[in-house]
């Protein structure tokens, strides 16, 4: 798995309709990873996810195979709960990660990880772009991470260190391969 703050995208890129709705680093939702979150900070819902602002993170991807796509998101009210989460595959396509109308975040107030309804499949190996949508004014975006496991459950093993990375124990692996070299090193408990 791979995960990073929100706040570390790669471009912020505000809507394009002329309105001023944008995303905007944040810290009005507690308990929030790391030194921010981002917000959406937009006084109406964007059902057009072509002007919608948005967040883009390049990612390295080593494996090929299906991923999925997690977010650590907040929604204060019914109103302010969806965004859109899309990945670039190796032909530049951009497939949507979740429906238009993005995930629900069905606790409103609290921090919560919902992963993606799809995986996201990896053709080739190297950078990929994930895109996040507002889709709702005011939804919060605090973290992200991909993983190739489809049961991993971030909420449940997640702490986070000082710089707001979330970790999780080393022995949670997905799997443990020893060296192909011909020599005996491996990882142990």
């Amino acid at each position: 798995y791979a995960s990073w703050p929100a706040e570390e995208f790669t471009s912020n890129t505000p809507a394009s309709d002329g309105t001023s709705n944008e995303w905007v680093n944040s810290t009005a939702n507690a308990s929030y990873y790391g030194s921010a979150h981002m917000k959406g900070a937009t006084t109406e819902d964007n059902n057009d996810i072509a002007t919608s602002p948005k967040l883009s993170y390049d990612v390295d991807f080593t494996t090929t195979g299906d991923h999925y796509i997690w977010v650590r998101m907040l929604s204060d009210t019914v109103d302010d709960r969806k965004l859109v989460v899309q990945f670039e595959d190796a032909d530049g396509d951009l497939i949507d990660q979740g429906s238009v109308n993005g995930w629900a975040a069905s606790a409103y107030g609290n921090w919560q990880w919902i992963k993606a309804p799809s995986a996201a499949t990896v053709d080739a190996a190297g950078t990929h772009t994930i895109n996040v949508y507002i889709r709702q004014k005011q939804v919060a975006l605090d973290h992200i991470l991909v993983t190739k496991d489809a049961s991993f459950d971030p909420a449940a093993v997640a702490t986070t260190d000082a710089n707001g990375y979330a970790s999780w124990p080393a022995e949670e692996f997905t799997s443990n391969t020893p060296a192909s070299d011909g020599t005996s090193n491996e990882w142990v408990n």
